[in-house]
């Protein structure tokens, strides 16, 4: 599935993306030991707070302690954390720390258990929409990644003479020596003979 450019750039939208998800904590803690509900809910508060890498960790431990099942609310977070550390790398101009963070990203995504990333049900359009595509959105960042980049505009070296002007249009600048022609067709021959003699002797 393709994701155009624009689309891609508003769904990696940063931490904002968390907090649509919070809500996904409070149907997780109902069935999740209390240890693993306040550590998940630090996570989210990391995250809140933007402190990604402690949110990441949190998270982390916390998958450790859950099956499959009940991990959903849990990658879907995980998953935006890791995406929008690698949103930050890339804008650090550190690709190979970005590229990292997508593809951990998306080994949670693909860990994760049915319906919940692909053909998953959430009431919320925005999540819904979110989660479904996390898999292609974070293929196509890495795949952006590997595109060239466009060659930057070198300096002159000093000193090196400035580029010629171009002529333009009507320009009404008096032509060198070497510009002048014996033309016959314009005016008489020996004038412009006398014109480039004149304009020799005051070279």
């Amino acid at each position: 599935m393709t994701i155009p450019r624009k689309r891609i750039l508003v769904l990696s939208a940063p931490v904002v993306l968390i907090l649509l998800l919070i809500a996904g904590l409070l149907r997780w803690s109902a069935m999740a030991d209390r240890a693993a509900t306040q550590r998940f809910a630090d996570g989210v508060a990391a995250a809140r707070d933007d402190r990604l890498l402690q949110a990441e960790e949190d998270f982390v431990a916390v998958l450790g302690r859950v099956d499959g099942g009940r991990s959903c609310s849990l990658r879907v977070d995980l998953v935006l954390v890791r995406e929008t550390l690698g949103d930050r790398a890339v804008a650090a101009v550190e690709a190979d720390d970005a590229r990292e963070h997508y593809r951990r990203a998306g080994e949670v995504v693909e860990q994760a258990p049915p319906g919940c990333f692909a053909d998953n049900t959430d009431s919320d359009p925005d999540r819904r929409e979110i989660r479904a595509q996390a898999a292609a959105r974070l293929a196509a960042k890495i795949a952006a990644l590997s595109q060239p980049l466009p060659p930057v505009p070198q300096p002159p070296p000093a000193g090196a003479p400035p580029p010629p002007a171009a002529s333009t249009p009507g320009s009404t600048s008096t032509p060198g020596v070497q510009e002048r022609r014996l033309n016959p067709e314009q005016g008489d021959p020996l004038d412009r003979l006398r014109d480039i003699l004149r304009d020799a002797e005051q070279v």
